[in-house]
């Protein structure tokens, strides 16, 4: 599924019972429900993504609606109003979806950096038709490139990627510090 289509997701939400009488769940179950039913279906697949800032922003939205629909307004002074962006997120006290993401992503680069010469990974890319005018769309691998430079501040990622507790350490800081900009 590609982050555009994620908004499809949307009424598998309503017909698992999460949108009409939103009181006979509680919202652990709810949050629960997500996680495992629909956060599932959107990253399937997701590792191998070019994860581009419009793709990043609608995956963002459609995870906001959702948890929008779980928690449900606020009510102040008698007046009804939606939650903030940042009230969601310390309500759900989790990452968020893009997040979550570019994690799989840099895990997935540093499991193919990893495996024999032999295996070939299954990395699709459209090669059929003509080339749009402009600049070249990036290449998975580009953006995995500038992820590590940019966030892991590494200028060889596939060595340091080979030690696979190195990696696993490098990516939790990386997240630490997206974490710590994050609303």
């Amino acid at each position: 599924m590609s982050p555009e289509s994620s908004t499809e997701s949307y009424p598998a939400f309503a017909r698992i019972g999460l949108r009409e009488n939103p009181g006979k769940t509680s919202t652990r179950s709810r949050i629960e429900l997500y996680k495992t039913l629909i956060r599932s279906i959107i990253i399937y697949g997701s590792e191998n993504w070019t994860f581009t800032k419009k793709s990043q922003n609608a995956v963002d939205n459609f995870e906001r609606k959702v948890l929008r629909r779980i928690f449900g307004p606020v009510v102040r002074e008698g007046k009804w109003r939606i939650r903030h962006n940042h009230e969601l997120y310390s309500l759900y006290n989790d990452v968020a979806l893009s997040t979550f993401i570019w994690i799989r992503t840099l895990q997935w680069a540093g499991h193919i950096v990893r495996m024999e010469k032999g295996r070939i990974p299954r990395i699709e890319e459209q090669y059929e038709g003509k080339r749009t005018v402009g600049r070249p769309r990036n290449r998975w691998e580009d953006m995995v490139e500038e992820d590590t430079t940019s966030l892991l501040r590494l200028r060889n990622w596939k060595v340091a990627a080979r030690d696979k507790e190195e990696w696993r350490g490098r990516i939790g800081e990386a997240m630490a510090r997206k974490l710590a900009k994050e609303p």
